[in-house]
């Protein structure tokens, strides 16, 4: 497979099996050059010095050095890139977790146990259909209006998690039925 071929990617993530499975799962698509940070210092050295295509970030636990990276990314002024695209990868999927992402500016989101075809799908939207990068005074992102409509909302204060195709939505800023 050609369509990553000249892409660069980071994954910072601390559990050796997890990094070991999303990197063997990225290089099969054929990415140019992958880089693997296992501690946050080495993660952001290569952030702040290179400019990568995308990044993901395992988010194990909430918050962890994950939520620093995409606030390094976003906010920091350190990043190379802030408009670079910042997968998060979890199984934690209680909505004020997802929230939380969202409003950090992360591009997407992969719930675990992570799957090849969720890992393509995020990492083409996040490629090849970006969304408009947004700098405001208390957001920098995505735009998280994935679909231009009215916002029928939802009720924030119900403790539930979230699938993936929930999250998709959420993030796309469609209603999640509780």
């Amino acid at each position: 497979m050609t369509l990553f071929i000249d892409k660069r990617i980071l994954i910072f993530d601390e559990n050796v099996f997890m990094g070991n499975l999303l990197q063997s799962i990225i290089s099969a698509f054929g990415v140019g050059q992958l880089t693997v940070c296992r501690k946050w210092d080495e993660a952001k050295f290569y952030i702040k010095e290179i400019k990568y295509d995308c990044i993901f970030c395992d988010w194990s636990n909430w918050p962890d050095a994950e939520l620093e990276c995409l606030n390094y990314v976003r906010s920091s002024g350190q990043a190379n890139d802030p408009t670079t695209p910042v997968i998060i990868i979890s199984g934690n999927t209680a909505l004020q977790n997802v929230l939380a992402c969202r409003d950090m500016g992360c591009t997407e989101i992969v719930l675990k146990p992570i799957s090849p075809v969720h890992v393509f799908d995020k990492l083409y939207a996040a490629l090849f259909n970006p969304r408009e990068f947004i700098v405001l005074e208390n957001y920098t992102g995505p735009d998280r209006r994935r679909k231009k409509g009215n916002y029928a909302g939802f009720d924030r204060r119900s403790e539930v998690s979230l699938g993936q195709s929930d999250i998709d939505r959420l993030l796309g800023g469609e209603d999640v039925e509780s």
